[in-house]
């Protein structure tokens, strides 16, 4: 089919491509780029010793903040780092004080940059948005 042909086109299994061929019909490239990006890393969340596990746990619903799923959990938190300057000594103590792993971030946002390239290669997101905060 035409769809699968754009499908076997890009770097990810089909579940993964239909999510990003409909997150850019749905005009919001970018962050199902994001989505795709952190499902296909590991967690941000650092393990903890079992003495710290209750603080840990609370930590993450705060960070959830009313949110109602993990999915869209990894994208908020990826798109705080971000704006707290990626690899810069705020991201980096927001990560520490979250028990986040910024280097799972760093890979994320070299996967969505990477997505998104494809994507407008493909004709499926226009061209303007590489290099628009990536």
């Amino acid at each position: 089919t035409p769809l699968g042909a754009h499908l076997a086109a890009l770097p990810v299994d089909s579940g993964m491509g239909k999510l990003l061929v409909l997150g850019c019909l749905f005009g919001i490239p970018q962050d199902v780029c994001v989505l795709a990006a952190a499902l296909s890393a590991r967690s941000p969340f650092l393990a903890g010793g079992k003495d710290k596990m209750k603080e840990i746990d609370k930590r993450r619903l705060e960070l959830a903040a009313g949110l109602e799923s993990d999915h869209l959990m990894r994208v908020v938190l990826f798109q705080k780092w971000e704006q707290l300057g990626k690899s810069k000594p705020a991201a980096r103590s927001w990560c520490r004080t979250n028990n986040l792993d910024n280097q799972v971030f760093e890979a994320v946002a070299e996967m969505r940059t990477h997505l998104l390239g494809v994507l407008v290669e493909q004709g499926f997101a226009p061209r303007a948005l590489l290099g628009r905060g990536t």
